[in-house]
């Protein structure tokens, strides 16, 4: 599916509860530019060519970003690799202060108990791809007055970010999950995994086997997200549970 180009992604946008920075720039030199995401939940959008990414927590392997693909992301850092030459385009929103506290609490009050230690470690970084929806959500974001801050001016920047944030989660967790070794991230391999576990009854060690996660990172993610250890009790807790 082509997607329309109908989104101005170099309006640049600053106000107490949103942010939208945009970079776009030819590379001098065969280099790697380091994108740190602090603890603010963050959507990052690649515009331009397919990029290279380093991910630190994923043994330094490189992930392709293709283009009209994005990152939802909180308090994580990446590397994306850049040739001499290459037309490198990026968006960057980010959700501030009561905005994204509004947007978190939401997130972990309404994912299933399986998976909602994932968001409440506010650490994280999955894969998506743009569809229409996505894109039109955003544009609507982009067209709010932000001259205007008001009560309704916030309540309609508060409205249309978690709408968006909605439809993202939901393109994430909850339609078919297609696996790519080349583009998934340890955090979106980390959740197909226990999603298999628990929605197909496929044991552990061939759950990560499908989706080419190490044991030891799958235990690392584990015990960042709940700080402890025994994620064997966990999936058997969890293994009859029944989302209401």
């Amino acid at each position: 599916m082509v997607l329309k180009e109908y989104i101005n992604f170099e309006k640049q946008i600053e106000h107490n509860l949103i942010s939208v920075t945009h970079y776009e720039f030819n590379a001098l030199e065969d280099s790697t530019l380091t994108i740190e995401i602090g603890t603010n939940l963050s959507i990052f959008i690649n515009i331009g060519n397919m990029v290279n990414t380093i991910h630190n927590n994923n043994n330094n392997n490189i992930l392709l970003l293709p283009p009209k693909n994005a990152y939802l992301l909180n308090d994580e850092t990446f590397e994306i690799k850049t040739c001499k030459g290459k037309y490198i385009k990026y968006t960057i929103i980010e959700f501030k202060n009561e905005l994204q506290h509004f947007l978190l609490k939401n997130i972990n009050s309404s994912i299933d108990k399986r998976y909602n230690h994932i968001f409440a470690s506010n650490k994280f970084n999955f894969d998506f791809p743009l569809n229409i929806d996505i894109l039109t959500l955003i544009e609507e974001i982009y067209k709010i007055d932000y001259s205007n801050d008001n009560v309704f001016s916030n309540l309609e920047i508060k409205a249309k970010s978690f709408y968006l944030l909605y439809n993202i989660l939901r393109k994430i967790l909850f339609m078919d999950y297609k696996y790519i070794e080349q583009v998934s991230t340890i955090y979106s391999r980390y959740y197909a995994s226990l999603k298999n576990i628990f929605d197909n009854q496929m044991n552990l060690e061939n759950s990560l086997d499908l989706y080419n996660l190490d044991i030891n990172i799958f235990q690392d993610l584990f015990e960042k997200f709940t700080n402890t250890t025994n994620y064997t009790n966990f999936i058997e807790k969890y293994t009859e549970y029944e989302q209401l």
